[in-house]
């Protein structure tokens, strides 16, 4: 019976020695370098092309205010609400001609806008689009989705109620069930709200 408990005991001491090992060699999932590595990595994905060479540039929670005001990071960071655990990672091409923002909450990533230059060169806020239509992929990953989290803006990137900006809401809601979402989150500031709900009630 002794036998037994010490061989229980000493199994016990290695599998809690071996998790605590993991645990210690894999980072932690919200990191700024896996981050920076998940958000290069959508990049690649939703581009269809390498994102070697770009420049990345983590916006960890506390930092945002100061982003807000930065020319290149504040017109990507003004198109989501800061809340702690919110962070992002803007890459830019080499040639400062393409910009891709990924958004994170808690690590998680939940969007992500894109802005190609202009004809003058300069990436201007008007430039920056909602990066890629969610439906689209909806459709191309079927049934991998859990959850939305919705937001709507004018051409000019200003934050809009639902339903009253470019979204296709119509194709959105039809694809999210293709997708396999259960929930959504509205993601818009609260005076804006109000006519949001409104909207949802309405589709």
């Amino acid at each position: 019976m002794k036998l037994r408990m010490a061989t229980l005991v000493l199994i016990a001491l290695f599998v809690s020695s071996l998790t605590q090992a993991q645990n210690q060699a894999s980072p932690a999932k919200s990191d700024p370098q896996s981050l920076i590595q998940i958000a290069v990595t959508v990049t690649s994905n939703a581009q269809h092309q390498s994102a070697d060479g770009y420049v990345a540039i983590y916006i960890e929670p506390e930092k945002w205010p100061a982003g807000l005001k930065d020319s290149d990071l504040g017109p990507f960071l003004k198109l989501k609400e800061a809340k702690p655990g919110r962070s992002a990672v803007c890459l830019f091409s080499p040639s400062k001609d393409v910009a891709i923002s990924v958004y994170f909450d808690d690590g998680a990533a939940f969007g992500i806008t894109s802005a190609k230059a202009n004809a003058s060169g300069k990436i201007e806020a008007s430039d920056i689009t909602a990066g890629y239509k969610a439906a689209d992929y909806f459709k191309k990953y079927p049934g991998r989705f859990i959850s939305a989290h919705l937001s709507d803006w004018s051409t000019a990137g200003k934050v809009m109620p639902l339903g009253k900006g470019i979204v296709d809401w119509k194709e959105f809601f039809a694809a999210m069930k293709t997708g396999g979402v259960k929930n959504y989150f509205v993601e818009i500031e609260l005076p804006l709200m109000k006519e949001s709900a409104e909207f949802l009630r309405s589709v």
